[in-house]
């Protein structure tokens, strides 16, 4: 089941897609012109859902998300990593791998220094090498993550 909830961010609301179970997590981040729907098929995949929190939000100017109406430079992909950073303490998650398709992937490169707990990054932009991000795609990926985070995907 997907929740919709909302958090206050730099005075925007922000919706953000919480599914999933477990107590690592995932947290996906969309691409520009896009909203949390990108990763649908993600938080349906019981491979993924099962074992992992799912986390997605709208960005600010996107989907349900509020718009800056006269500070244009909380677009910033580095201001958005902050946004990031506030998502990880609003579920007060301990593990979780980044995912970032197109823009996303620009806002995680900017997220400076590493977040703890951050344990690894999956980097997609379909819209340049026409690929899908798929549940497998990203399983396959986690299981490189084994040895320092056990559990994932036994």
């Amino acid at each position: 089941m997907i929740k919709n909830e909302t958090i206050d961010f730099n005075g925007i609301s922000i919706t953000t897609k919480y599914g999933g179970s477990g107590t690592d997590a995932i947290i996906f981040i969309h691409g520009s012109c896009m909203d949390s729907d990108a990763w649908f098929p993600q938080f349906e995949n019981e491979k993924l859902s099962n074992k992992y929190q799912l986390i997605a939000f709208d960005l600010p100017g996107n989907g349900q998300s509020g718009w800056y109406q006269n500070d244009t430079t909380g677009y910033r992909p580095k201001k958005m990593g902050l946004l990031v950073q506030a998502i990880v303490e609003k579920y007060s998650l301990k593990k979780f791998l980044l995912v970032g398709l197109s823009y996303g992937t620009n806002i995680i490169g900017e997220i400076s220094p590493p977040l703890p707990g951050c344990v690894g990054i999956l980097l997609e932009s379909p819209c340049i090498v026409n690929e899908v991000v798929t549940a497998e795609r990203i399983c396959r990926f986690c299981k490189g993550l084994q040895p320092r985070w056990p559990g994932v995907l036994e």
